[in-house]
């Protein structure tokens, strides 16, 4: 799971609802730290909590009908295409696929933008 800088604050960006459940990552402004939510009172008093992606949570986002063997070169052209720096992780390459073919967005290091 990825719990870098980069990737909290490119899951701190995304312009989709939250659903929290049980067995999710979040980072914890107020506590500055990445923990599993356990129950939903966790999520009381804390301010801006935000959501880690799991690789499965985004592959389901994006429902591909693709072999499985083909999924690496599906994801390796959202990649290269569209940033300057290769992603840290798995999890970075499913979010970034997920914006492109969702919300034709790429993520320019700050934000999530609109492709030209």
């Amino acid at each position: 799971m990825d719990t870098s800088e980069t990737y909290i604050k490119m899951c701190e960006k995304v312009p989709f609802e939250l659903n929290f459940r049980p067995g999710d990552h979040i980072y914890s402004y107020d506590r500055k730290r990445v923990e599993i939510l356990i129950d939903f009172e966790q999520l009381i008093g804390n301010l801006n909590p935000t959501k880690l992606y799991h690789q499965d949570q985004l592959q389901e986002m994006l429902m591909l009908n693709i072999p499985q063997e083909e999924t690496f070169y599906f994801l390796r052209d959202f990649t290269l295409g569209h940033l300057k720096k290769y992603p840290e992780s798995w999890e970075q390459i499913w979010l970034i696929a997920v914006m492109k073919t969702k919300f034709n967005k790429i993520w320019n290091g700050e934000s999530w933008v609109e492709k030209e």
